[in-house]
């Protein structure tokens, strides 16, 4: 949890935006709903998450309606889009914070900068760098993302 000093500094520097996009894997689509109030506890001290976006897709997906490729399953950047223009945010001084190389490609592919955590995949993901991928900053948690995100912007 980010704490209530943490979270709000960040909204009010990120001019009171909150995001959050989520790929679908570990979670059922089922089940994705029930995580919006946790997700929205966790935000407090006038802070908020302004929308909630995943992908249920994959290419080999078990129910027939979701095995498919799509432009919202990272590292495909459409989720970003789509966020930026229901929220009008300017992707350019965006911030993506994730643990695995693909969540930061698809920040980068619509020039926002990627924080990769190690918490989660992300000490695997940082022993395997890709060549392609290039982080603005390598941190060990989301608080430090959120300190990172609080000095460079």
């Amino acid at each position: 949890m980010l704490g209530a000093f943490g979270m709000a500094a960040l909204r009010r520097r990120l001019h009171g935006r909150s995001v959050l996009a989520a790929g679908i894997g570990l979670v059922a689509l089922a089940n994705l709903e029930s995580l919006r109030a946790p997700f929205q506890a966790m935000v407090f001290d006038g802070a908020r998450i302004d929308a909630f976006y995943y992908c249920p897709h994959h290419p080999e997906a078990v129910v027939e309606a979701y095995r498919q490729s799509c432009d919202c399953r990272k590292p495909q950047s459409g989720l970003f889009t789509r966020a930026a223009s229901d929220l009008d945010l300017a992707l350019e001084t965006s911030f993506v914070v994730g643990d695995r190389w693909h969540d930061l490609e698809a920040g980068q592919r619509v020039g926002a900068r990627g924080v990769l955590v190690r918490t989660g995949y992300g000490k695997t993901e940082e022993a395997s760098p890709k060549s392609h991928v290039t982080p603005s900053a390598i941190v060990g948690n989301v608080i430090e993302a959120v300190s990172w995100i609080l000095r460079a912007s």
